[in-house]
This record gives C-alpha cells, sequence and structure tokens, in this order.
C-alpha cells in the first residue's frame, strides 16, 4: 500500500480504521498477531495490515509523523480523520497493552 491508497482508505473510513503495522522476521509481530486477529473478530472495524518491509512508502509517511516507535504498532483512525496522525495508537506485543488498545476503541 503507499500513501495515495492509504488516504483513500482514511477517506472512505465511516466508522473505526485499524491500523496494523508489522516487518519480516519480527518475533514481537508473531506474538501480537494472533492477539489482534482474535480482538479483531469481536469488532466491526475495518483492519489494514502493513508491512515496514513491503509498503515502505506509507510506512516512511507514519514515521516522519511520529506515529510509530517500531513493529509492531497499532493505530487507530476516527471517520473523518484524513491526517497520518492516528487518533490512538500502541507499540509492541504486550497483550495487556493491546487489550487496552481495543478497549479504548469503544471510547472513541
Amino acid at each position: 500500500m503507499n500513501r495515495q491508497e492509504f488516504y483513500k482508505e482514511l477517506d472512505q473510513n465511516n466508522s473505526i480504521l485499524i491500523v496494523f503495522v508489522t516487518g519480516n522476521n519480527c518475533a514481537p509481530c508473531e506474538r501480537a498477531k494472533p492477539i489482534v486477529h482474535e480482538k479483531m473478530k469481536k469488532v466491526t472495524y475495518k483492519l489494514i495490515q502493513l508491512d515496514r518491509d513491503k509498503d515502505t512508502d506509507i510506512y516512511a509517511a507514519l514515521r516522519s509523523k511520529k506515529q510509530l516507535k517500531g513493529v509492531p504498532t497499532l493505530l487507530a483512525y476516527q471517520a473523518g480523520n484524513y491526517t497520518l496522525n492516528a487518533d490512538l495508537s500502541v507499540s509492541g506485543a504486550n497483550p495487556s497493552a493491546i487489550e487496552e488498545f481495543f478497549d479504548q476503541l469503544e471510547l472513541l
């Protein structure tokens, strides 16, 4: 996914868009994936998964806006947010932090 495709997703978002940024050979990413996918089964939000090694354009743009501290990272964008600045984010594979991220989505 490139920057323009990402902006198109933001433009078409009418709820909450979850962006899950991972990378190849990333052990924390592999630990976070099943947690994220299980949580996504319980919500109706759209999930976009980005790979820092393949989606370099949007990855660089998000890093330049200080939205990524590393991988894995979860970003949440509310409807009407057309910027790269997420409304909510969490980095790392800590299960309780990921759980809290999904709990906080209900408050957006």
